[in-house]
């Protein structure tokens, strides 16, 4: 396939997606900053790694599969530890988010933190980025059943720390 071609199609399939790429990387990361390079990496990656995909229909999961490494190796080249973003409306900019929300929201990121990786990863992909489980499985690189009670615990969790 010619290279301006690979682009073409690449970029037809990428647009619908972007938004929840977008939605994920700032879900994880505890900056925008390391969300735009997550993006970024994640898409040099994935234009690179394009004709290894045999259905073009699992681009989705191929994103986020690389997302999800690509994250973890932003944070073993930082020397970070993960932590939630210091002031929560810098990531949330919107002026139509009350207060109470935001501190809602700061206090689910928190508690987030909390679960085990997979456990929240799992969480983010299903609840705030839309993700059916069966492509969780896939980023996860598990089963349906594993997710199902990722999800399960990981809720059950939460709703103890919350209340």
């Amino acid at each position: 396939m010619a290279e301006a071609e690979k682009k073409d199609i690449f970029m037809e399939l990428l647009k619908p997606l972007i938004p929840k790429l977008e939605r994920y990387a700032l879900s994880v990361s505890y900056s925008r900053d390391m969300a735009k390079d997550i993006v970024a990496e994640t898409l040099l990656i994935a234009f690179e790694r394009f004709d290894t995909l045999n259905e073009k229909k699992a681009l989705l999961s191929f994103l986020f599969t690389i997302a999800s490494r690509v994250r973890i190796e932003i944070l073993k080249q930082d020397n970070r530890t993960e932590r939630l973003p210091e002031n929560v409306s810098e990531v949330y900019q919107c002026n139509e988010v009350a207060p109470d929300t935001l501190t809602d929201i700061r206090l689910l990121y928190e508690a987030l933190a909390k679960l085990d990786t997979k456990m929240s990863e799992a969480i983010i992909l299903f609840e705030i980025v839309g993700l059916k489980i069966k492509e969780i499985a896939n980023v996860q690189n598990c089963s349906v059943t594993a997710v199902k009670l990722r999800l399960f615990r990981g809720r059950k969790k939460l709703k103890e720390m919350l209340i």
